[in-house]
């Protein structure tokens, strides 16, 4: 038995093969693209003086979720969702 965690079936080499699956880099580049195009537009609206706090506050929470998604590990999966105990099933004597 192994103390890797399993995450609805799930194990972080499983993880790391989708991430690295084709269809997977589409959504992460586009994650990081988007991103990059939310600061670019959030720096133009503050620099021409358009920027109300209500946008600052939710263009900060959007690019900082981008980075969360971006960054995103098993290990934090694995944590968010605790495993559970490991029980004894064998056969009592």
């Amino acid at each position: 038995m192994t103390d890797e965690p399993v995450v609805s079936g799930v194990t972080e080499q499983d993880f790391k093969i989708w991430k690295h699956h084709p269809v997977s880099k589409v959504v992460w580049q586009y994650c990081a693209d988007y991103r990059e195009a939310l600061i670019k537009q959030h720096l133009a609206e503050w620099m021409a003086g358009k920027i109300e706090e209500a946008r600052d506050l939710e263009m900060r929470g959007r690019i900082a979720q981008l980075d969360d998604i971006g960054g995103l590990a098993f290990a934090s999966i694995a944590t968010f969702y605790p495993q559970p105990e490991a029980t004894d099933e064998s056969p009592s004597a």
